[in-house]
């Protein structure tokens, strides 16, 4: 938690047309909430996971856990969730990447919020 506090994270996620989806909700305001993300398999065999994890600058600011597993069932949803902890004041920016079986993996989704 940053010395005020407080913390505002916006995450995007999400690729239509993709065999492995992840969607995370927009969040505007002040929250340090964890955010619960889908994961959504569109096709029609089971698809193998590694991961989700957290990549780039400001990685650590974001904590991953995930009720996945190493598979995920045709047509089948999980639940992957990120908590932002800004570790500075100022836009800190990371990835959500999650390696899978799918022809299209890895899916990635940028994940950006702002220390107070």
């Amino acid at each position: 938690m940053n010395p005020s506090g407080r913390c505002r994270r916006r995450t995007r996620g999400g690729a239509r047309g993709r065999v492995i989806t992840v969607r995370l909700p927009l969040h505007r305001g002040t929250l340090c909430e964890t955010t619960p993300a889908t994961l959504t398999n569109t096709g029609t065999a089971l698809a193998a996971l590694n991961g989700p994890a957290a990549t780039g600058a400001n990685a650590g600011d974001f904590a991953i856990s995930s009720a996945c597993g190493n598979a995920l069932a045709a047509a089948g949803q999980c639940t992957v969730s990120v908590t932002f902890t800004p570790g500075a004041k100022g836009t800190r920016s990371a990835t959500l990447l999650l390696l899978d079986s799918a022809f299209d993996s890895p899916q990635v989704v940028t994940l950006t919020g702002t220390g107070n």
